[in-house]
């Protein structure tokens, strides 16, 4: 068996290498091979050229002339591959053993066709503990069986069965929904899913209130409009439909109350999310409040 690792990419260069050097040391069972393909998507800063000049030969290097956006960036690593499954992770996410693709092979060999594996970190700063919590709570959610509420930071698809539903759909060509828009397209075709717990990754990128914020803003603008008419019963089972002033036109005037005071946290969160003196639990419903009420703002300017 064949397997191709897809990595999208853009102005990551100092955390891709990490990635990188930790797949290229995969060891695999028997006959099975592996092949890593990076999508460079416009990037902007020197990753192309580090890529290039440290790994060579060892993997298979596509450059987007523009920033397209991760979804065409995965269709297009997924698309260029011959293999028979597709293990995609951001670039930012690092494999913690180098048994990492066997352990997805021993997934796929039990008829794994939807595997999704673990994402972990290792630091003890708020952000490390908030990403904690939210590993936990998806795998709750697999558990409770919302199993398209995952993420594509490490998850293995068998090819075909990805190429058959036509892939990431490029109207989520923004941060949000793009992957549980997949995930769904894939169990309504059949695909049987499991979780590799022993498949893990190290989330390495570096977050702020702000970066996070601004995600969400961008996911209720963009995203929520489509994920929300193509799937209004999925939807209605999250938590964002529960802020969506689309859903709730009456959020409108929360909004006009509330955004100022978004934009205070998120201006001043250096101030508080890392003051040990503020206890865990209050600061992180404070981060929540911020991106929530983001994700408000977002779904209100949707409907201008």
């Amino acid at each position: 068996m064949k397997i191709s690792v897809v990595i999208p990419n853009y102005n990551n260069s100092s955390l891709i290498a990490k990635c990188l050097d930790a797949l290229i040391n995969q060891k695999l069972e028997g006959n099975h091979t592996f092949q890593i393909i990076v999508v460079d998507d416009g990037s902007t800063d020197n990753s192309a050229d580090l890529i290039s000049d440290k790994f060579g030969n060892n993997i298979n290097l596509i450059q987007l002339p523009t920033n397209q956006g991760r979804s065409t960036a995965r269709n297009i690593g997924a698309k260029s591959s011959d293999t028979d499954y597709l293990i995609f992770i951001d670039s930012d996410c690092i494999p913690t053993d180098t048994q990492f693709i066997q352990h997805y092979l021993n997934a796929i060999q039990c008829g794994g066709g939807l595997i999704f594996g673990q994402v972990s970190t290792t630091g003890n700063s708020f952000w490390d503990k908030l990403q904690t919590d939210t590993f936990k709570n998806r795998k709750y959610e697999f558990e409770a069986g919302r199993q398209w509420a995952y993420t594509t930071q490490n998850v293995c698809i068998d090819r075909k069965l990805f190429l058959k539903v036509d892939g990431f759909d490029l109207i989520f060509d923004r941060h949000g929904f793009e992957d549980r828009d997949l995930f769904i397209r894939l169990l309504e075709a059949g695909a049987n899913v499991t979780y590799c717990e022993t498949a893990n990754v190290i989330h390495d990128d570096c977050i702020s209130l702000e970066s996070v914020s601004d995600k969400m803003y961008k996911a209720g603008l963009h995203s929520a409009k489509p994920f929300r008419t193509r799937h209004p019963g999925y939807y209605s089972k999250t938590l964002y439909s529960k802020i969506d002033a689309y859903i709730h036109p009456s959020f409108h005037a929360i909004d006009y109350f509330t955004w100022p005071i978004s934009k205070i946290l998120v201006k001043y969160s250096h101030c508080w999310i890392e003051c040990k003196y503020i206890p865990f639990t209050i600061r992180k419903l404070m981060a929540k409040c911020a991106y929530a009420l983001h994700y408000l703002h977002g779904t209100v300017e949707s409907r201008a």
